[in-house]
């Protein structure tokens, strides 16, 4: 029987009667195996459509644990999760929503504790067996003149963490941070902060770094001065984005440099080309369709380029091949060594095969290859082949490399817990997986003789890199300020009974290396256009500062350093999971300063790179611990992309992106013409009000035209942004693609806000749904009578696209359309208009995805999986939940309205669209 090429490919999913998914059928099939294999990943949900159980294709039995189960409190939030790999977490929220208190599996504790405004003033941890320390405190301005000069009234002044020390100086009239210091430990312990700020001091050192920002009325970044006097210069197009960066070194005689100009973009902001300061143009080629990088060529005018990447992909979106033709052919040892990078996936999109060339003595574990000197010997050079076959969870069970041993790895039945082979090649059993792993999911040896140490945040704290039994042993620490973020490095190395020590510290835009002999070495970091530029300066040495200007691939690896005569420096290239396949340079000591890598993140003398929430071992194609995350990137909490890194790259280490970037850039620009749509017709409204300005019908419907296209657009990209699956972590942070803001309402990187806190922080309402979409809560401030309308991130996708299509949904988009366009556009236009055929919304053709006023935000839309959905933010008196609109829509009917005490109000509500009764609550 012949088995067509596409049968059974690539998913399933079962719903139940509720529209709840509760089967996701995959089907996997080796492109060399005719067998297809079905995995079914499984989840339950209890009676208001929460997840509660979920169990991947390896873990289904009868009598298993399942992969995440959750247990919620009454207000919709989970209290208690339970992960084969990450262990049970515990969390209880006070009133306001606000984390209070947290226990983990490992017996560690954490009470957070918030002033009368809900702000964290304080945060103490216990570890088990030890005393409790206050590891964080945080102290806000007041309302004196003094603090309003500088615009801190109510914003963080001072922060103390597990860092050190940090103050906030000066904000601008948008509440962006202009002046920023920061004072380091004088151990590496983390101190018991007292209340008392002068006894507070005692643990810092005397020295202050201080950054400076300016903005520009937009909120651009304009320039940066960083701790050591060294000054970054960003220009921008019309349109907001970067198109010049220039630096001027601090010190005498420095002249300002310009290190990348003319950056030119396409319509889907992908950068087209740009110049380098040291005369490199960069070009870069998309598919007319689908906006895929098909080349990237950088080079020298009228000379040979430097790199030349073309890119194959086959229909799906996954490279299949790789080449870089600056490169030349060569043949050595009955070979023919392209500069060809293949690949085959099986049917899930897992990475399956891999072709391409190495050094000829290559290195498969966590060191580099021999160093070569360029330009490459082709006697060096020689074909690879890998190959990688996976379990159902996606778990590494053994790598081929042509040319080397095997290498496999165990994992453990009840989780997605990993351990490598032994260096005798056997492997190990549950015994070692129990002792190689704590509570938590976190691995306690990188290799033999190797231990790791793990904070109670789960941050990689120390590595021991060479064990001794009769001697102090050589290490490595780290130090972070907040989840994310490392803020200094620590080598200790033992040598002729002597420990030497070297230290990098990270502070914004610079790092400062210490040598044990007092040797100290400031690396400017500037992101300029597609790639990165590096500044080496030696302040108490006579050596010549030098620019190092790097040039990468799609997934940001470093794969050429060039000087600033556009000279190389090194060349590496890398194995499809970041293994290094070739190092090269113009020399040892040039080479030595390289530390940013593969996928553009820096690598540790361990062999380890460091992501920003995890450390990645690329020679086990796996991350260390568990996802902070949760299930936001799959049910196996350690997998690495999905095993898929030659299309998709994880910026921090909490989900991957791919062509999500794209997608991603598509809907916000269609939600940002919505947008616009919808604001220009309210300021058309106004205009005819107040100045009695006449304007046609043409300007109404031209713009009711742009909301309709553009929302349409959305509902195509809408099971894009809905399958995103978001996850609450314990700790109140809420991740989306990375960004995370925390229960105060202080940002971190730029994050959604939970429902309790925007209704605080706007002084109006907000309307959450709940998984499922089967029940909605209000929270309102009455203390707050404004009437402007404040638009956060709001839209439940699922139900909302459900609506907007059907048949009922059009009449309520008419009833209210002339209440929406405002009064002045009414007059001028007249109420017949609204009925007759000339207005947009009567064309039933059209497919309305949208109103005028709900106009989708989809950067800041949220699935449905185990999350709540923010999905309206508005002032208390606002016409959406007050007016005729919201009365006699048929999507969501008000039946009863009754005031309480206290300034409560609870509102009973249902979905018309076969949804059952909703309640919600208000604060």
């Amino acid at each position: 029987m012949t088995v067509r090429h596409d049968a059974a490919t690539p998913t399933l999913s079962v719903t139940d009667p509720r529209a709840l998914v509760i089967r996701n059928v995959g089907y996997c099939r080796h492109p060399d195996k005719p067998a297809i294999e079905a995995r079914i990943t499984r989840q339950t949900f209890d009676a208001t459509g929460r997840v509660v159980e979920s169990w991947d294709p390896r873990l289904w039995d009868a009598a298993s644990k399942p992969n995440l189960a959750t247990l919620y409190g009454l207000s919709g939030q989970a209290l208690l999760t339970d992960s084969v790999d990450a262990g049970w977490q515990l969390s209880l929220l006070d009133q306001a929503g606000s984390l209070r208190s947290y226990w983990d599996g490992r017996g560690n504790q954490r009470q957070s504790d918030y002033d009368d405004q809900q702000r964290l003033v304080a945060v103490t941890e216990q570890a088990l067996g030890e005393s409790p320390d206050v590891v964080e405190r945080c102290l806000y301005a007041d309302a004196n003149d003094a603090f309003a000069q500088h615009n801190q009234c109510g914003q963080l002044i001072r922060h103390d963490n597990p860092g050190g020390h940090q103050l906030f100086s000066d904000y601008g009239l948008a509440g962006a941070l202009l002046v920023e210091s920061r004072r380091f430990l004088t151990t590496l312990e983390t101190p018991d902060w007292p209340l008392d700020l002068n006894a507070r001091n005692e643990y810092l050192e005397e020295q202050s770094f201080v950054t400076n920002h300016r903005f520009n009325p937009t909120g651009e970044l304009r320039r940066q001065t960083d701790a050591m006097g060294n000054v970054r210069a960003f220009h921008h197009d019309v349109a907001g984005k970067p198109c010049e960066t220039w630096l001027l070194q601090s010190g005498t005689g420095k002249k300002l440099q310009c290190l990348i100009s003319d950056i030119r973009y396409n319509a889907y902001d992908q950068i087209e080309s740009e110049t380098a300061g040291n005369g490199v143009i960069t070009l870069a080629e998309y598919g007319a369709d689908d906006a895929r990088l098909l080349r990237l060529v950088a080079g020298v005018p009228n000379q040979r380029p430097l790199q030349d990447l073309n890119y194959v992909y086959d229909p799906v979106g996954n490279i299949v091949e790789l080449e870089d033709k600056s490169q030349a052919v060569i043949h050595f040892n009955s070979q023919r060594i392209e500069p060809i990078n293949c690949y085959r996936y099986d049917s899930l999109y897992q990475l399956v095969e891999a072709k391409g060339w190495e050094v000829a003595t290559p290195s498969h574990g966590p060191a580099l290859p021999g160093f070569l000197h360029l330009p490459l010997d082709p006697n060096q050079r020689r074909n690879y082949t890998q190959t990688f076959d996976y379990d159902p969870a996606g778990n590494l069970t053994t790598r081929h490399h042509s040319g080397a041993p095997g290498f496999s790895m165990f994992t453990s039945i009840h989780s997605n817990r990993s351990l490598a082979q032994r260096e005798d090649g056997s492997l190990p059993g549950e015994s070692h997986i129990s002792l190689g792993f704590d509570a938590a999911g976190n691995q306690l040896e990188l290799q033999r003789g190797q231990a790791m140490t793990w904070d109670i945040r789960n941050q990689l704290s120390r590595v021991t890199l060479v064990k001794r039994e009769s001697a102090p042993d050589d290490y490595q620490c780290y130090v972070y300020d907040r989840p994310g973020h490392r803020l200094q490095k620590v080598s200790f190395i033992q040598t002729s009974g002597q420990t030497l020590c070297t230290e990098v510290r990270y502070l914004p835009g610079l790092e400062i290396h210490r040598a044990c002999d007092g040797d100290e070495r400031h690396v400017i970091s500037v992101d300029a256009g597609r790639d990165a530029v590096r500044a080496l300066h030696w302040p108490h040495d006579t050596r010549s500062d030098h620019l190092r200007y790097s040039l990468s691939d799609h997934l940001g690896s470093c794969a050429l350093e060039l000087d600033d005569e556009a000279g190389v420096l090194t060349r590496e290239h890398y194995y499809p999971f970041g293994g290094t396949a070739c190092w090269a340079g113009k020399g040892a000591l040039v080479a030595k300063y390289k530390t940013i890598r593969y996928s553009g993140k820096e690598r540790d003398a361990t062999g380890l790179y460091y992501y920003g929430y995890r450390y990645y071992a690329p020679w086990l194609q796996r991350w260390l611990n568990t996802d902070p995350a949760k299930s936001a990137d799959g049910l196996n909490y350690f997998l690495f992309v999905k095993n898929d890194p030659i299309s998709h790259r994880d910026p921090v280490g909490l989900m991957r992106r791919g062509d999500a970037a794209f997608n991603m850039r598509k809907a916000e620009d269609a939600s940002s013409d919505a947008d616009r749509a919808s604001m220009s017709l309210r300021a058309l409204s106004a205009l005819t009000t107040s100045r009695r300005e006449v304007h046609s019908a043409e300007k109404f419907k031209a713009l009711v035209n742009v909301v309709i296209a553009r929302n349409k657009e959305l509902k195509a990209l809408g099971e894009f942004v809905f399958s995103a699956n978001v996850e609450t972590p314990v700790d109140r942070s809420y991740f989306w693609s990375g960004d995370t803001i925390d229960s105060t309402g202080k940002v971190v990187y730029s994050a959604m806000l939970t429902a309790q806190f925007l209704a605080r922080k706007t002084r109006g309402m907000t309307v959450e749904m709940t998984p499922g979409g089967e029940k909605l809560n209000v929270y309102k401030n009455l203390n707050y009578v404004g009437s402007n309308s404040t638009k956060i991130g709001f839209m439940y996708l699922k139900e909302r696209f459900k609506y907007m299509d059907s048949p009922t949904a059009r009449g309520d988009l008419l009833a209210g359309s002339a209440l929406r366009a405002g009064g002045g556009v009414r007059a001028v236009l007249g109420d017949k208009f609204f009925d007759s055929d000339e207005n947009p919304l009567n064309d039933s053709e059209r497919g309305v995805a949208g109103t005028l006023w709900d106009v989708l935000s989809i950067r800041y839309a949220r699935g449905a999986k185990g999350t709540v959905n923010v999905i309206h933010a508005a002032s208390v008196n606002d016409a959406y939940f007050y007016g005729d609109i919201y009365s006699k829509s048929t999507w969501l009917t008000r039946e009863k309205v009754a005031l309480e005490a206290e300034n409560k109000t609870k509102i009973f509500e249902r979905f018309h669209e076969d949804l059952t009764a909703l309640q919600l609550k208000g604060y």
